[in-house]
């Protein structure tokens, strides 16, 4: 072969490598920022959670329901999660909607038949923070990014 085709090709390829890398970054930057803010939005659930559970009754609940930003990023996470933590982000808000919906007037004691729901709907928060912590730290390396797409 000629130098000046095995040139084209090494061209060819390094483009295609570098619109592949190109291609990953801007998404795990994306993923990166939506998982560390949904993380906080879930963060005020957990707290209030679990000042309920500690006090034995319901609490003021302030902005302790957002799911404001899980509405509008839970799309990016779709895309990038395996299943099993995809299913983990979904369940941790849909623990959320359950304490939301079995919330008391503040003050009303927190019943036995309450407690078992809401330490599991804790459980499931937890897990979903889990995977989000593990989404918002450094960037991830090329493989990791990849793995993590076909992790199922």
């Amino acid at each position: 072969m000629s130098p000046a085709i095995i040139g084209l090709i090494g061209v060819v390829v390094g483009g295609a490598i570098g619109a592949f890398v190109q291609q990953l970054r801007p998404s795990s930057r994306s993923v990166r920022g939506a998982a560390r803010l949904l993380r906080d939005e879930l963060d005020l659930t957990l707290t209030y959670a679990e000042s309920v559970l500690e006090a034995g009754s319901w609490q003021p609940s302030g902005r302790a329901f957002s799911d404001d930003l899980w509405l509008d990023r839970r799309s990016l996470l779709a895309a990038e999660l395996g299943r099993r933590d995809w299913i983990s982000v979904k369940g941790a808000y849909q623990a959320v909607e359950k304490i939301r919906t079995a919330k008391a007037p503040p003050n009303d004691p927190l019943s036995t038949a309450e407690r078992t729901p809401l330490e599991g709907a804790v459980d499931d928060i937890r897990g979903g923070c889990d995977v989000l912590d593990n989404l918002s730290g450094p960037l991830p390396t090329i493989t990791q990014t990849v793995r993590r797409r076909i992790r199922g």
